[in-house]
């Protein structure tokens, strides 16, 4: 999808393209798989958009926000758990945020993965856990 701009010496122009990589999110720690399938937010607009307009969020998806060091559910259709990573992939914070929720503002967070609610309590995925993200091939 492209976004369009106006430049007035051309007229509307694409400014910015809203594109989505994908990738496979792996607990290293625990051995186990908490998305099969995960979407990598590639620009800010991406970004901005988030999980909203979506009616679900399946089990083996998920939503990669980089940078990020808070979310909410404002305007989200249900819960999801958010994973909070630091620089070194370690999990710095995790939880179930509600519909209309907000997560705390969470120090050293270089990106958030927002994923299907219960995936946190199934795979046992908690703070200081290594997780990693291994982006699928096109």
């Amino acid at each position: 999808m492209v976004q369009a701009g106006i430049d007035a010496s051309r007229g509307v122009q694409p400014i910015r393209e809203v594109w989505v990589m994908r990738a496979r999110i792996f607990n290293e720690t625990r051995s186990v798989e908490l998305a099969s399938d995960a979407e990598i937010a590639g620009s800010f607009l991406a970004r901005l958009r988030g999980l909203l307009g979506r009616s679900e969020l399946p089990q083996g998806a998920g939503l990669v926000i980089e940078p990020c060091s808070s979310v909410h559910g404002i305007g989200m259709r249900f819960a999801i758990d958010v994973v909070f990573l630091d620089r070194n992939n370690h999990v710095a914070y995790a939880m179930r945020l509600p519909r209309y929720g907000f997560s705390p503002i969470v120090r050293g967070a270089r990106c958030a993965i927002e994923l299907p609610q219960g995936t946190l309590q199934a795979t046992r995925t908690a703070r200081g856990d290594i997780v990693a993200i291994v982006p699928l091939s096109p």
